[in-house]
């Protein structure tokens, strides 16, 4: 199973590098990719839910905020440093003390500034999620979860359409959970169910769901954007479940220790991945001899990341012992 996750959570950082590099090269079905975030949410969410141990709630925030939160401040840290040395294009300035105690903080979307990389918006909407999974733990979750989901989330995205229509559709694809809350559930939902029947009878009904929420894209296609995207993530995830079980069969290996770093390194190369797009495509356009090796990079670094984090992090506990499976936010640690 944590194989599976693993390679699946490799695959949707990959589809959302392809969006990020195709906002600037326009390359083809380039736009799907931005929906590999709904498997990153349905993962989340599932893996929180079935794999965390009983915790109180301020335990297991804090444990959550020891495990990825180092990973992001540090990367936050390196990137406005590195603004002193090449400013980035969505400011033409260095990053300034202000910003990033906003980043740092995780509010910067909330106040305007403006975030290091693009994906950074994913970390409060993480936490949003982690805060509620310790009350979800205490309480049977059945299939009733996900028509909740889509009426909680319907009245919250019609709210912001109706009362702040500007800036709606970015509100409602990453301001918080509560807009996208069919996308956690169903997560939720599975992680509890008790057997194979369950699950189909699940994700049935959440595709039943999404077919309707799409359909109100012809009476509001102001909102299309928002009306269709649990259809589209769930799309993308299917497509990219499909893409994870061939690959598997056909690596005929249960045990992949590769695989486990890279799916470590899904979280460090998410928030990574866009930083560097705009300086390739400045100096080199489309040219898929520059976009593969920038691509490469980005994965090794990650992965430079997530080893040195390793290294680092027994060494600042005393009496370390190893624990039990848990949930990371974009891996399984074994």
């Amino acid at each position: 199973m944590s194989t599976q996750i693993d390679l699946l959570r490799v695959f949707a950082a990959c589809s959302i590098f392809y969006y990020h590099v195709g906002l600037c090269t326009k390359w083809p079905l380039s736009q799907w990719g931005e929906y590999g975030v709904g498997t990153f949410i349905y993962l989340t969410s599932y893996c929180a839910l079935r794999f965390s141990k009983p915790q109180a709630w301020p335990d297991y925030i804090c444990s959550r905020l020891k495990k990825i939160y180092p990973t992001f401040a540090t990367i936050t840290l390196i990137l406005f440093a590195a603004s002193y040395i090449y400013r980035p294009h969505k400011t033409m300035s260095h990053y300034t003390i202000p910003g990033l105690l906003a980043n740092l903080g995780m509010i910067a979307q909330y106040t305007g500034v403006p975030l290091f990389t693009t994906p950074m918006w994913f970390m409060p909407f993480l936490f949003q999620i982690y805060f509620i999974i310790p009350f979800l733990k205490r309480r049977p979750i059945g299939m009733g979860f996900i028509p909740l989901g889509f009426i909680f989330s319907g009245i919250a995205c019609g709210a912001v359409w109706t009362f702040q229509p500007a800036d709606a559709t970015e509100v409602s694809r990453n301001w918080s959970p509560i807009f996208r809350l069919p996308e956690v559930l169903i997560g939720v939902v599975l992680a509890s169910s008790k057997n194979i029947s369950s699950t189909e009878g699940a994700v049935g009904l959440y595709a039943i769901f999404c077919l309707f929420s799409a359909s109100l894209a012809i009476p509001y296609p102001h909102a299309s954007y928002t009306a269709l995207l649990p259809a589209r993530d769930l799309l993308v995830f299917l497509i990219l479940f499909i893409l994870t079980r061939t690959t598997l069969a056909l690596l005929k290996s249960e045990q992949h220790g590769f695989l486990s770093l890279l799916g470590r390194a899904t979280f460090p190369f998410f928030l990574l991945s866009g930083v560097g797009n705009n300086f390739v495509w400045i100096h080199f356009g489309s040219n898929l001899l520059a976009w593969i090796p920038y691509f490469m990079l980005c994965w090794g670094v990650s992965m430079m990341i997530v080893v040195a984090g390793g290294a680092i992090r027994p060494k600042l506990r005393s009496g370390h012992r190893r624990e039990p499976l848990q949930s990371n936010d974009f891996a399984l640690k074994k």
